[in-house]
């Protein structure tokens, strides 16, 4: 391609024609493509502006130019918001200019400024698809920076003649209360704002227009409101749950499945589900702690799921990885703040992931019962403020510690009330010696709140819908969404912590003395904190045999064997060993099976230092990866039944016997200094 200079002056000499737009798209797509950012491209733009012919060429010429202009260019702002100004009865450049200039706010405090300027002066005679755009352009922006007179254009707009405008508009400003939901500063404020909400989708969902969307959220709502309302004969409870749950998932499946599935869709369905199961073990079991464990799966779960609806609403896709290369800025344009309520319950959530890490790795040790003890302490401060109506729990406020007996140079519950009070709870548990443990509020948009995890679990969906392996409905799809999800999750936690049974003999570890039954039992563990009482432990009567694990969903009954290996992980090498018991269990029940194997060999504990020293031949050999270690296997179908298909195991490694990443150096012995001679 020319260099932009070239560019400029082979625009500038040309007179508009068809060979001019075809040389202009090309530097358009050059430049969103490549997200190029200089001052150079922008000027070519602006003169591309100038000449295009075709509609088509002119809409990407703006978009080039939102992309490439700098920040505190007010020239590009100019040109965008004039020309948006000149096309608000134009169905197609108006919406193209508004696109731009959304760009351009995500960066730009000044483009964001021209934007609200420009919508504001929007009327209900302007072009169909150019309010349409505005409602979503409004409802994206304003969720982040709150702006009133942009609310009141949204409030006239859902006043619209126009049915699709005017719901477009209440969706968006259902959306807006969800945001203030996520600020309340006490739960009698967060009900009224969640009621609120609830009652503007329901109004949405029953306008005329096909809203699968509003009605998703609005039975969300619903269930949420109802779990927040304990006070109901426990049977009651359960049945009304039960009955939203039923109409919650078959809105579900609409909403997702009719038309597509895509990697966005498969995560909010996970947050979607991860709400509706918390809340049905809730329903079944009231105890007064499990109640709040399941509050703040709730909580951290919605406030996700908000984050994701906020950026579905984008009039442009905006993807995790790429959103950020249009400036730090729009991290807090992008993510909603969050009031005590929300903050509390999610630190809460992060306390529990932070104990159930450090207990994997250390067992119930002194450390992890004082963390329990802290734990207990909050969870109790909580409910005493939220029943005095206040807004805080910091015990050096008026909170009770009395229940706390903290060690000596261990951590204490003031400290921890004030990180979580300033959402600074992971740089807390750093400096008390913990890894801090991410939320679905951290990544709104992953899989497993973790983009490894996240490229594992859209690796294996992508494989199951290309390949000829058995099909699954869409409810049990679902299911097998968040297992895959939970399972790379629990291998990722297992690899970072190095719990005993992953560790060698020379590292304090069990060496190739661990076995299949320590990964199972810690297996199980996450399996039931994750989906409850669908997880059984030594299943029998599966094709006359035991499985080890198993996740009996309503919709689909997965089987799981753990094994050890000690002499191959070769895929083919598990074909012969393990394959066939995996595949009876999956031919027994729905068509699927996982196999779990802990890799015992002894070359993963030969880059340890002290193996190395009595053997100096040894080529280290890289461990494989996360994503490395999962795979697709099968057995050949029946040959005579010509309707039968193969079953689909899922096999995941979780590295065994290995060396922590410190045993591996080996430092060289270091040379005594010469005496000089007398």
């Amino acid at each position: 391609m020319d260099s932009w200079q070239e560019a400029i002056v082979h625009m500038s000499t040309s007179s508009p024609n068809f060979d001019l737009d075809d040389y202009i798209d090309e530097l358009s797509d050059s430049i969103i493509s490549n997200n190029i950012k200089e001052n150079q491209a922008a000027q070519a733009m602006k003169i591309a502006i100038a000449k295009s012919m075709r509609v088509l060429t002119l809409r990407s010429a703006i978009l080039a130019l939102s992309i490439s202009s700098e920040d505190s260019d007010e020239e590009s702002i100019d040109l965008l918001a004039d020309g948006l100004r000149s096309s608000r009865k134009d169905s197609f450049l108006g919406p193209s200019y508004l696109d731009a200039l959304m760009i351009f706010a995500l960066r730009s405090p000044i483009a964001r400024a021209a934007l609200a300027n420009a919508m504001v002066r929007l009327n209900l005679e302007d072009s169909k698809f150019l309010l349409l755009k505005a409602a979503q352009v409004i409802g994206f922006l304003d969720k982040h920076v709150v702006h009133q007179d942009l609310r009141a254009k949204l409030t006239q707009l859902s006043e619209s003649t126009d049915i699709e405008v005017s719901t477009e508009a209440l969706f968006q400003l259902a959306n807006l209360s969800l945001s203030d939901t996520l600020r309340s500063n006490n739960l009698e404020s967060f009900k009224a704002k969640l009621s609120e909400a609830r009652a503007t989708y329901e109004r949405v969902a029953n306008l005329g227009p096909v809203r699968p969307d509003a009605e998703l959220y609005y039975k969300l709502l619903l269930l949420i409101e109802t779990f927040m309302n304990l006070t109901w004969n426990n049977s009651q409870v359960i049945a009304y749950i039960s009955e939203i749950q039923q109409e919650l998932q078959t809105t579900l499946y609409q909403k997702w499945w009719v038309d597509y599935r895509s990697p966005f869709a498969d995560v909010c369905v996970s947050r979607v589900l991860a709400i509706a199961d918390a809340i049905s073990r809730v329903a079944q079991n009231l105890s007064s702690s499990e109640d709040w464990y399941q509050f703040d799966t709730v909580l951290t779960e919605f406030t996700a799921l908000i984050m994701i609806i906020h950026n579905e609403d984008a009039p442009y896709n905006i993807q995790p990885d790429t959103r950020l290369n249009f400036g730090s800025t729009s991290n807090f344009i992008i993510m909603p703040r969050l009031g005590p309520v929300v903050n509390n319950s999610i630190g809460r959530r992060r306390l529990r992931r932070i104990i159930e890490a450090y207990q994997m790795a250390h067992g119930n040790d002194d450390i992890s019962k004082n963390l329990e003890a802290i734990e207990q302490e909050v969870i109790e401060i909580d409910k005493l403020s939220f029943l005095n109506g206040e807004s805080t729990a910091d015990p050096a406020l008026g909170g009770n510690t009395n229940q706390v007996t903290t060690q000596e140079n261990a951590m204490n519950l003031t400290s921890f009330l004030r990180a979580r009070e300033s959402n600074h709870i992971s740089e807390w548990a750093l400096r008390q010696g913990f890894r801090a443990s991410s939320l679905s509020t951290d990544y709104p948009f992953y899989l497993g709140n973790d983009k490894q995890i996240n490229n594992v679990v859209v690796r294996l969906l992508e494989e199951m819908e290309s390949s000829d392996f058995q099909k699954f409905s869409p409810q049990a799809y679902t299911r097998i969404i968040t297992l895959y999800e939970s399972l790379a999750s629990f291998v990722h936690c297992v690899r970072n912590d190095l719990p005993a049974y992953t560790l060698c003999v020379e590292d304090g570890g069990k060496g190739i003395d661990a076995s299949e039954g320590d990964l199972q039992e810690d297996l199980y563990k996450w399996l039931k904190q994750r989906f409850g009482s669908y997880v059984g432990y030594e299943t029998s009567k599966i094709s006359g045999g035991r499985v080890d694990l198993s996740v009996n969903f309503p919709e689909i009954f997965v089987p799981l064997e753990v094994k050890h290996e000690f002499d191959s992980i070769n895929p083919l090498h598990i074909r012969q060993q393990y394959l066939f018991q995996a595949d009876r269990y999956a031919t027994a029940r729905d068509g699927l099976s996982l196999l779990l194997i802990l890799d015992l060999r002894r070359q993963n504990s030969q880059s340890h230092r002290s193996t190395r020293k009595r053997g100096s031949d040894i080529q280290p050999i890289s461990l494989y990866t996360l994503d490395e270690g999962f795979w697709f296997d099968s057995l050949l179908p029946e040959q005579d039944l010509p309707h039968a298909k193969s079953k689909l195991i899922l096999t995941g490694l979780v590295p065994g016997n290995q060396t922590k990443p410190s045993s591996t150096t080996h430092y060289s012995s270091r040379r005594r200094k010469r005496k000089p001679d007398s």
